[in-house]
């Protein structure tokens, strides 16, 4: 693979041809996932030790097609994986059965989603303007003028609030954005917390906290830059806002 590993379980290495052509990939030995995208599942990995993972039971919202998926799996976590769009559901089977990685899959719109099942945790990948990516799509500061940003305030606002429902008491809500516009990150979250006091801002990213700035109460804000990995390995970081809320009483 010609890379070098930044994490554990993460090898860096540049994108030489077509990726179904590189080593290992038919056996399903890897996936393609950005650093920043792996680390809101990295945080559920300090959240539950490996030996209880198998009775814990992951929701993960937008789930295609399938990144945080494969990290689920790979970690342990029992997973159900809602999406909205039958295209993506397409790509994230796709991919699972090349890893030969398993998990329950709906195709539905979250909002629309009911269920009396509670969860120990809620991957919520939310819709965002995607102006955390800024650096390996710089068509986005075209793009994004098209972009209605309320609409999308009020919809992360709204899988916010639903996402409640379904936690069980002393589990986990990850919020995370590809995005580095305050409204989309941190001032969703001071909302939700005003709002909501049984639920607070937890400190679970020390593992991750090197990558970004820690602002208001615990949250991670990663923004694109080139990053020193190591002293002799570096690459691109792209924006991503990362945030924990632990919900404390029913």
């Amino acid at each position: 693979m010609k890379g070098k590993f930044i994490e554990s379980d993460v090898l860096l290495t540049k994108n030489n041809g077509k990726i179904n052509e590189l080593p290992f990939f038919d056996t399903g030995f890897w996936w393609v996932q950005g650093i920043s995208s792996c680390l809101p599942v990295k945080c559920l990995d300090n959240l539950f030790p490996i030996s209880k993972r198998q009775q814990k039971k992951i929701l993960e919202v937008c789930a295609a097609p399938g990144g945080k998926t494969a990290q689920l799996a790979d970690y342990g976590f029992q997973s159900l994986s809602l999406d909205i769009s039958e295209y993506r559901i397409k790509q994230l089977k796709t991919n699972l059965d090349r890893l030969d990685f398993k998990s329950e899959i709906i195709c539905t719109d979250f909002l629309d989603y009911d269920s009396d099942q509670k969860f120990d945790a809620i991957l919520l990948d939310a819709p965002c303007s995607a102006s955390g990516l800024i650096q390996k799509k710089p068509e986005i500061l075209i793009s994004n003028k098209k972009i209605d940003l309320k609409k999308l305030i009020i919809e992360q606002r709204r899988l916010l609030e639903h996402s409640k429902k379904f936690i069980k008491k002393g589990g986990y809500i990850i919020y995370c954005v590809c995005s580095i516009n305050n409204c989309e990150g941190y001032e969703q979250i001071k909302k939700f917390l005003e709002t909501n006091k049984n639920f607070s801002s937890v400190n679970h990213i020390d593992s991750i906290k090197k990558y970004g700035k820690i602002i208001f109460e615990n949250m991670l804000q990663i923004y694109p830059r080139k990053f020193k990995f190591s002293d002799n390995i570096d690459g691109y970081l792209d924006g991503f806002f990362i945030s924990i809320l632990e919900k404390k009483s029913n």
